[in-house]
């Protein structure tokens, strides 16, 4: 019933101009399912040249047209996924050099259309061009795949890592007439893994200047040891104490080694803040470099905070690496402390630090 007005309208439109229209409608069968129908026909005309009779077909299209939805329906979802998923499909046909791209394809290359095969490659870096290309066209037989990870750089400049997937369609030996692929860009998580293969060389170094530090505290210990044995004897007693100061702060530096490579365990006493940070101002000069001044302004005098020496000297000593990075032609590296309140109302001991870069 919903299609009678249009079917009726459709045929007076042909009866009026001659020439029958095509047009598809549902049928309501007796058992009230509906059938898609195509009616197709033609005018017997009389002997004035006018229309007297209509000829007609009628073709039972139901099974084509829901063919039709459902492959709409699939590639509509297709679409979704690849949309979130951040994926894009291309194919090649080889032999008439027509490119195509969904959607995903401009969103990883930053660009409107699709790209003939030759501005595909140029958009990939020069230094991945030249292996990548015969990887991503190689591919001969349907079973055969390619997968190869490039870097891209997109019209605006911005560079991409991208994971490209390859193979071919077609008859079987015939080395297929299209290549297909997908694209994903890792970008991100190629970063990740830079910064996990990071992490893991800074692991081992810690490891190693776990390692390093046990072995010279073991020296400083029979330096120290004998130095103060020999301070009994006043001949020469400015450089006895001079050994046993150099031991000392070298015993400094063993905690600072076994703090970063993260096998000491912190001492959980307080120390004063001002003379903490006073006595690791000669380590934060060598980090920092000469041509950077250091000043400190110590002004929380008697204030004892509750942490471990050596991983106060090794903020400092963070601090101080990112301070000499922002100031490459030199400048004025400022350490000083206060004391406050905080946000809770209690009272608050405060290291602050400020470059000149």
């Amino acid at each position: 019933p919903d299609d009678r007005a249009r079917v009726a309208a459709a045929s007076a439109r042909g009866v009026e101009s001659g020439t029958p229209e095509a047009i598809a409608f549902r049928t309501a069968g007796l058992d009230g399912s509906a059938r898609y129908v195509m009616m197709q026909g033609a005018f017997l005309l009389g002997d004035r040249g006018s229309p007297v009779r209509a000829v007609r077909t009628c073709i039972d299209v139901s099974a084509s047209r829901e063919a039709s939805e459902s492959r709409q329906r699939s590639e509509l979802v297709l679409s979704a996924l690849e949309r979130l998923a951040h994926v894009g499909t291309w194919s090649y046909d080889i032999h008439t050099g027509v490119a195509e791209w969904n959607a995903g394809m401009y969103v990883i290359f930053g660009v409107d259309e699709a790209l003939s095969i030759e501005a595909f490659f140029e958009m990939i870096h020069p230094d991945d061009a030249e292996w990548a290309r015969p990887q991503l066209m190689g591919v001969g037989t349907i079973d055969e795949e390619t997968v190869v990870t490039v870097r891209i750089v997109r019209p605006d400049g911005a560079v991409r890592t991208v994971l490209l997937r390859t193979g071919a369609l077609g008859a079987s030996g015939d080395g297929g007439r299209r290549v297909v692929g997908v694209a994903l860009d890792i970008t991100e998580r190629a970063v990740l893994e830079q910064q996990l293969q990071q992490a893991r060389k800074m692991e081992a170094l810690g490891r190693l200047a776990g390692g390093i530090a046990h072995d010279f505290n073991n020296l400083l210990t029979a330096i120290r040891g004998n130095a103060e044995l020999l301070i009994d004897y006043p001949d020469d007693r400015e450089a006895i104490n001079d050994i046993i100061e150099a031991a000392v702060q070298a015993t400094s530096l063993t905690r600072q080694l076994l703090a970063f490579s993260r096998r000491r365990t912190l001492r959980t006493g307080a120390v004063e803040l001002d003379d903490v940070v006073a006595r690791a101002i000669s380590l934060v000069k060598r980090v920092i470099g000469e041509d950077v001044r250091v000043f400190f302004t110590p002004g929380a005098p008697g204030a004892w905070v509750p942490t471990d020496a050596a991983q106060v000297h090794q903020v400092l000593l963070n601090i101080a690496a990112n301070a000499r990075d922002a100031m490459a032609g030199g400048g004025d590296f400022r350490l000083w402390t206060g004391v406050g309140v905080g946000p809770d109302g209690e009272e608050r001991v405060r290291l602050c630090g400020r470059d000149s870069g």
